[in-house]
């Protein structure tokens, strides 16, 4: 989870590099409003806290290419040992082994998708 403002000169997505779950732990950090300065046409101006909002980050797309590999390397890995060993165990971790990885993406986009919901939802 990633949070950004737009600029009000510029309309550009700039960021917040401080963590926070909701608004009320971001007041926190940075006040009420707070002054930013723009990244990219440089106007410094005053924000509230309710101008920020979360979108996903570029750990989305690490953890789906990482998905994606470990998806190749378990099911070539799964596929020579079954069709080497000819046995039954290995019938069953062929679907099992291809399964783990997108369930634990999933699992974790789900968990992001809750982060990014709950601090877009309170303002």
């Amino acid at each position: 989870m990633v949070l950004v403002f737009n600029c009000k000169n510029c309309k550009s997505t700039n960021r917040i590099t401080k963590r926070a779950n909701d608004r009320v732990e971001l007041s926190r950090f940075l006040g009420d409003t707070f002054v930013r300065e723009c990244r990219f046409c440089g106007e410094k101006e005053k924000y509230s806290v309710n101008d920020v909002y979360a979108t996903k980050g570029l750990w989305s797309l690490i953890f789906i290419c990482t998905t994606v590999i470990s998806i190749i390397f378990i099911s070539t890995y799964l596929y020579d040992s079954f069709t080497e060993a000819k046995n039954v165990q290995a019938k069953f971790l062929l679907p099992i082994g291809i399964a783990i990885p997108p369930i634990v993406y999933f699992v974790w986009l789900q968990g992001q998708k809750k982060l990014i919901r709950n601090f877009n939802r309170f303002f």
